[in-house]
């Protein structure tokens, strides 16, 4: 099951759709990409071949829907050769070496679920209608309402075509049901809500190709529909076998990143709000044991503890794709951007753990900067000791630790600075590369500015620029201050060659490094006042930085997974680590660097003021399973998740691990298909990983361990 199935009759169809769509692309060749785009998913929606999966509670599929997407990028790479070649060539090098990068990003976004559950999709068409007709549009304002308009009429054909499918395929009456009602009406029922999320996932992800991340605030979204149907006569066990359908279904889009939901509210008092949904969402998902959907709770000092205590027995017994938000911190991070309190209340967190304050188009994964890669940088006067790439040489002299840490500054707010330069370029040309014709119209400013989203009519048009490596960065700042400028054990240049050569003839100096000088992940003050100072510095180099779609640059600090390319691109590093090896991630120690347990840990994560973190960031704790047993286990793991809040951290994902089953599961994968793992932001079956990644997950269950 997943979204690029076989047609289900071994017959031409789908390459009669792909003729036809070839034809189109033939004819439209040079007319606005608007316009392109309006007619091709016209041409999906009306004509393309609807394919029932017997595996789905809400069939949605239609056969050669994923060309689109193949058409889009090969549209970015286009336009990145051609038009936009000559403004990105002097980023090339800085882009190469992976010192930064910046690119397209569709990636990260959430509908107005609230908007588009209250007026559905007649509503949609009727707003556009309504502001076609008001008038005073330019010719480009009339014609993306016009063009997007198109599309709203052919998915009311798709609903149509989708119906009949199910009822003259059979087994699926109450869907055909739903989607005859969808067209008319907004939906009445929790079954009707649960197949318009389907169908508009599809729509979205496939067709508009600008990547759904969250279904919303599910627990509030839904909760006015589940009591409806209690009140209507529906039984509990009816509602809950279709709240497992929907995860289920969603589960079977096949995402590897998994899809989000929310759970929970929280407002600037602290005070987090709860319901009845909320509980029953999380219970239903522990019993599926599925690693996707993800989970993401929102968390005030008052979360109720038999809420967490569930939330810790899941992840306790695997099925941990769930991640805690500590409101305390990301509201005030979204309302220094300058955010509206109400607006920053109501954030969803999309992707990973980004949180997207209501009426943002936050753009979460748009640039990145690695940080222990600036350092090596600085270390070397600009030279990459890998390729042999020439950076401006340091703005100060590092014979003393400040010109150093001024130097390592400067560097970084250059690379900010390209990274801002870049997203400029790629932005100006979003509306040529693929306007939004799905997710726009859930705006309602997109609507009333007759605007596409990513041309600047949301409420708030941010875009995010990651710094990550921190612990890697801390580390090996730590051992440059330590042996080169206290103890003068070698100066800054014999260091930078001794590097170069990966530590060749160095082991004694590598071992001093790697284990003498103070570490981030211990709660060493002179470590974490670093890693914290570190943050304070940059944030102004990112946070409240003007965009070019009438919005500002934000700041995260997460890595996801990659810490692992970055790390090949950056040589050896003062810390004691080897050339090409991985970097630290998220919030994370580097491995095996965290030597004083959980507290330690904890107190260097939070050294970092979350508040000017507002794309997001997280820590990635393991346990040892030995110390979540019980109930004093479920109780110790809501401890440290309420004293890493309190301390200002601002999120926290857990594994659970026992070394010695993960061995096992590396040796017998066959035996242990079904253990999960958390991975960065996401769920992951541990056999499917590759060698390395299960390596690195058996040496922190190790390092949990003792």
């Amino acid at each position: 099951m997943g979204p690029y199935l076989k047609p289900e009759k071994e017959t031409t169809e789908l390459e009669r759709f792909r003729a036809l769509s070839a034809d189109y692309f033939k004819k439209t060749e040079g007319l606005p990409m608007v316009e392109i785009k309006a007619g091709l998913l016209e041409l999906i929606l009306t004509q393309g071949e609807i394919i029932i999966d017997e595996n789905d509670t809400f069939p949605y599929h239609i056969a050669g829907s994923g060309d689109f997407f193949d058409y889009r990028v090969a549209r970015v790479n286009k336009i990145r050769n051609e038009k936009l070649k000559d403004k990105l060539e002097e980023f090339a090098a800085g882009q190469s070496a992976l010192l930064y990068t910046g690119d397209v990003d569709f990636s990260h976004t959430v509908p107005d679920w609230e908007r588009l559950l209250s007026v559905g999709f007649p509503g949609i068409i009727a707003a556009l209608e309504g502001r076609l007709n008001k008038g005073g549009l330019s010719v480009e304002q009339s014609r993306y309402l016009s063009c997007t308009l198109r599309v709203y009429r052919a998915v009311t054909v798709y609903l149509d075509r989708l119906a009949e499918k199910c009822e003259t395929h059979g087994g699926f009456d109450r869907a055909a049901k739903a989607y005859r009602a969808l067209k008319e009406r907004t939906p009445k029922t929790l079954f009707e809500v649960f197949a318009l999320m389907i169908v508009f996932y599809f729509l979205q992800e496939k067709l508009d190709t600008e990547l759904l991340r969250s279904m919303g605030s599910l627990d509030e979204l839904l909760l006015p529909y589940y009591n409806n149907d209690l009140a209507n006569g529906v039984s509990q066990a009816e509602l809950d076998a279709d709240i497992a359908a929907f995860m289920l279904q969603l589960r079977g889009f096949g995402f590897i990143n998994n899809i989000p939901f929310c759970l929970c509210r929280t407002d600037f008092s602290g005070h987090t709000y709860c319901n009845e949904m909320s509980y029953r969402l999380l219970r239903i998902y522990s019993k599926l044991n599925v690693q996707d959907p993800k989970i993401q709770i929102r968390c005030g000092r008052d979360i109720p503890d038999d809420l967490m205590a569930i939330a810790m027995e899941a992840i306790r017994g695997g099925n941990n794709s769930i991640v805690f938000m500590n409101d305390a911190a990301v509201l005030p991070s979204l309302e220094a951007l300058g955010f509206d309190r109400a607006d920053c209340e109501a954030y969803t967190p999309v992707g990973c753990y980004e949180p997207s304050a209501r009426g943002e188009l936050a753009c979460t994964c748009a640039g990145r900067i690695s940080l222990p890669k600036a350092v090596e940088l600085t270390l070397s006067n600009g030279v990459d000791t890998l390729n042999g790439f020439r950076f401006e040489e340091n703005a100060h002299s590092i014979d003393t630790w400040d010109g150093f840490y001024a130097s390592l500054m400067a560097r970084m707010a250059k690379a900010a600075d390209c990274v801002r330069r870049i997203m400029a370029v790629y932005e100006n040309a979003y509306e040529d590369i693929n306007p939004s014709m799905i997710l726009s119209p859930t705006y309602l400013s997109a609507v009333e500015s007759a605007t596409d989203l990513y041309a600047g009519s949301a409420k708030y048009n941010s875009t995010s620029v990651n710094v990550f490596g921190l612990a890697s960065a801390v580390d090996a700042l730590e051992a440059i201050r330590h042996a080169v400028y206290e103890e003068k054990l070698c100066t800054a240049e014999e260091l930078a060659e001794i590097l170069a050569s990966d530590w060749k003839g160095q082991e004694k100096l590598r071992l001093k490094c790697l284990k003498r000088y103070p570490k981030y992940g211990n709660g060493n003050e002179e470590a974490d006042a670093l890693a914290k100072k570190i943050v304070d510095d940059i944030s102004p180099m990112i946070n409240g930085v003007p965009n070019t779609r009438g919005g500002v640059f934000r700041l995260g600090m997460f890595s996801i997974d990659w810490y692992m390319m970055f790390g090949e691109k950056i040589g050896a590093t003062a810390d004691g680590r080897h050339s090409g090896e991985i970097i630290s991630k998220n919030m994370c120690a580097a491995i095996g660097r965290d030597t004083n347990g959980v507290t330690g840990v904890i107190h260097s994560a939070s050294a970092a003021d979350g508040r000017k973190i507002p794309d997001g960031t997280v820590l990635d704790l393991v346990l040892d399973s030995t110390a979540a047993k019980g109930n004093d286990g479920i109780a110790a793991m809501t401890g440290i998740v309420r004293a890493y809040f309190e301390l200002g951290g601002f999120a926290i994902q857990i594994n659970v691990l026992d070394p010695e089953l993960l061995r096992k599961a590396k040796a017998h994968p066959e035996e242990y298909s079904n253990l999960q793992v958390r991975l960065c932001g996401w769920n992951v079956y541990y056999t499917d990983l590759s060698e390395q990644e299960q390596d690195e997950f058996i040496a922190m269950a190790e390092n949990a361990a003792g």
